[in-house]
């Protein structure tokens, strides 16, 4: 009898329970049983060959359930040169070496070519994955037992089957592609838009999380946040950067976007079931509960209830986001603003968890990376030099993507010349750093098998404005600084890359003035990385000599921060 292999990650196992997963491990069983073999599994191929994902696993022996199995294959790595030889030749081989085994336990291995239909075009059928068999002694196999009417028909059902699983991965990588496109399109358009559709995304995500959404709703939610503004692609560019406010003509242009928008999401997720839904969510994120939105005025229970949570999401935004030309809410107005208009223009239900979720100094424990898409920069430690490459980081459940924007060239990265790599990840008022293993890079793409967080406990992330003031020492005269995390030892802060003239230098004695609602603070230190994320460019600043004084007058004003917006919700509610 075969049992399914038992792995440690629960995502694998439900992967598994699966009506086609469950399919492919009963035909898997049959080659089993037919050829003598002891495991089984099934690989799936990326679009560039460079990734083969582990889909489903059986073993014929009880006492191999407990083997380690790798959910992703780097076949660019020299330890998986079977796997290069089967993409190259595209035909069955075998492997009885004591190196380069996918298995160690598996003393002989059989890797079988499978193929997806031809093309209609005449192109010849395209190989998208391969069956993995081991044996746990010498094994043998005559090509004649493969291609025996039997086995044969086996492995083309497996193939069939392994189709409909390869349709959704391409479906992933084309929307991967589309949404790095669009995100470039929108900043060229209006250079806050992409930070804005990110920060919409990781809101929405975040009041998914709060009404216990599925992963799947979850990833809809966010994917939805990020296309939401896909229709101002449509807008005059000249219109969206207008400082001052616009005309009855120009605003309603401007309320277009939404049923641009769209249009533009059915067509690029046309024939995806999984978010045939996101389309109509867009086009109602402008809609008020009660009936005076925009573009249909439709109201309370017409409207998609995701429409309202994208629609709160980027409201709090607009308000929370400072440009050059428009302040940011204080976030009292922000709380005032929401509790005025809930069961107008916001869901009441949706209120009180934005509220609480916009509220708190957030102290980072332990984060998850959450939505699949993310805005990130890459940095590289090239031993001379630091490259950071600003882009989108894709999560593939198994595996990470980043890709730079177009305007970057990694055409001269040589992986073996990288001594340390992070990667820095957006969330909506806040940066996140990960320590990630680097695998490969393919046409541009930088392929992640890990992301470890490098925790910053003594720093409280703050979702309200904190202003600053930045001076050289030997200098009078001080820059705007806007303060998103800070703590006893160190702090966060970014400016408008627009209004930086001149760049700040690393290792150079500097000063912060930081300006609380009662007092000011004068804290000493210097830049210790500092990087461009959408519209503005961020800045780690490291305190030198700070008296313990100073750390606890930051951590009352933090402390009284927290009760004055206590109050103020219970003022407002």
């Amino acid at each position: 009898m075969v049992n399914n292999l038992q792995v440690d990650s629960m995502d694998f196992i439900k992967n598994q329970s699966s009506g086609i997963a469950d399919m492919l491990i009963i035909k898997q069983n049959e080659i089993l049983n037919l050829l003598g073999y002891d495991m089984s599994l099934t690989m799936l191929f990326n679009n560039s060959f460079n990734i083969a994902m582990i889909r489903t696993v059986s073993v014929k022996d009880e006492r191999l359930s407990s083997l380690q199995i790798p959910r992703t294959i780097f076949i660019n790595k020299r330890t998986n040169l079977q796997i290069k030889r089967l993409v190259e030749t595209r035909d069955i081989l075998e492997n009885h070496l004591e190196d380069y085994k996918l298995v160690e336990e598996m003393e002989s291995e059989l890797y079988i070519p499978l193929f997806g239909p031809a093309d209609l075009m005449g192109l010849p059928s395209r190989l998208i994955g391969c069956l993995y068999l081991g044996s746990a002694g010498y094994k043998k196999v005559s090509l004649s037992s493969i291609s025996s009417f039997k086995v044969s028909n086996i492995i083309m059902d497996i193939s069939r089957l392994l189709l409909f699983k390869y349709v959704k991965l391409k479906e992933q990588e084309h929307l991967m592609d589309l949404t790095s496109l669009f995100v470039d399109i929108l900043g060229k358009k209006e250079l806050y838009l992409p930070s804005h559709s990110f920060n919409v995304a990781s809101l929405a995500k975040e009041i998914g999380i709060a009404l216990g959404y599925s992963d799947d709703k979850l990833r809809e939610l966010a994917l939805a946040g990020l296309l939401h503004d896909i229709g101002k692609t449509m807008v005059d560019s000249n219109i969206l950067r207008k400082s001052d406010k616009l005309s009855e003509e120009e605003y309603e242009k401007v309320k277009k976007h939404s049923i641009y928008g769209e249009s533009i999401a059915r067509y690029l997720l046309k024939g995806n079931f999984k978010f045939e839904k996101i389309p109509r969510i867009i086009k109602h994120h402008h809609e008020r509960y009660d009936g005076t939105g925009y573009p249909d005025g439709l109201e309370k229970e017409s409207v998609p209830f995701e429409s309202y949570i994208i629609g709160i999401a980027d409201a709090v935004d607009a308000m929370m986001m400072e440009r050059p030309y428009k302040k940011a809410y204080p976030l009292d107005k922000v709380l005032e603003e929401l509790y005025a208009n809930k069961g107008k223009q916001f869901h009441p239900q949706l209120v009180d968890i934005m509220v609480t979720r916009i509220s708190k100094a957030q102290k980072q424990v332990k984060k998850e990376i959450y939505s699949g898409i993310s805005s990130s920069s890459l940095i590289l430690n090239l031993g001379d030099e630091y490259r950071i490459l600003e882009g989108t980081l894709f999560n593939y459940g198994s595996y990470y993507v980043f890709e730079p924007f177009a305007d970057y060239d990694v055409s001269n990265i040589d992986l073996s010349n990288i001594n340390h790599i992070e990667i820095v990840v957006k969330g909506v008022n806040n940066l996140n750093y990960y320590e990630v293993k680097l695998e490969d890079l393919e046409d541009r793409l930088f392929y992640i098998s890990s992301i470890q967080l490098v925790p910053s406990p003594n720093c409280f992330s703050l979702n309200w404005t904190l202003k600053g003031l930045l001076y050289e020492a030997d200098k009078r005269a001080g820059s705007f600084i806007n303060i998103v995390r800070i703590g006893g030892d160190s702090m966060l802060f970014y400016i408008h890359r627009d209004m930086i003239k001149e760049e700040v230098k690393y290792g150079l004695p500097l000063k912060v003035k930081i300006l609380f609602e009662d007092s000011h603070e004068d804290i000493t230190g210097v830049i210790v990385r500092s990087y461009n994320l959408g519209a503005n460019r961020y800045f780690d600043f490291k305190y030198t000599n700070i008296p313990d004084s100073k750390r606890d007058s930051i951590y009352r004003q933090l402390f009284r921060k927290q009760m004055e917006l206590r109050k103020a919700i219970a003022r407002y509610s």
